[in-house]
């Protein structure tokens, strides 16, 4: 019960960053949802435009990174996680050029 908790925090945690990101990027990634599941994590486009092939799932979790695309229905999702384990979410623009770092 406890790691479902801990799990929907951080799933909170890190929509609320992509959603704060995501505004700085130019134009406007849609709505996305992160749901935990027992053993895995779902996130679903929930905009009425996708654009399932200019984005990017990357799931880190203790220095492993998965990287997905949404299927044709807008939703992404993460299987066979250890729901004893913290993981983020990070959705990507594919189509924009990124700032180079510092």
């Amino acid at each position: 019960m406890f790691s479902r908790v801990l799990i929907a925090s951080l799933v909170t945690v890190a929509t609320a960053f992509i959603i704060w990101k995501g505004f700085g990027m130019g134009k406007e990634i849609s709505s996305q949802e992160v749901i935990p599941l027992d053993k895995g994590i779902a996130v679903v486009n929930g905009g009425s435009q996708f654009l399932n092939d200019k984005l990017q799932i990357v799931l880190h979790a203790d220095g492993i990174h998965k990287k997905l695309s949404y299927d044709n229905r807008g939703i992404c999702l993460f299987q066979g996680l250890s729901n004893q384990r913290e993981y983020s979410v990070e959705i990507r623009r594919t189509d924009l050029k990124r700032d180079a770092p510092a």
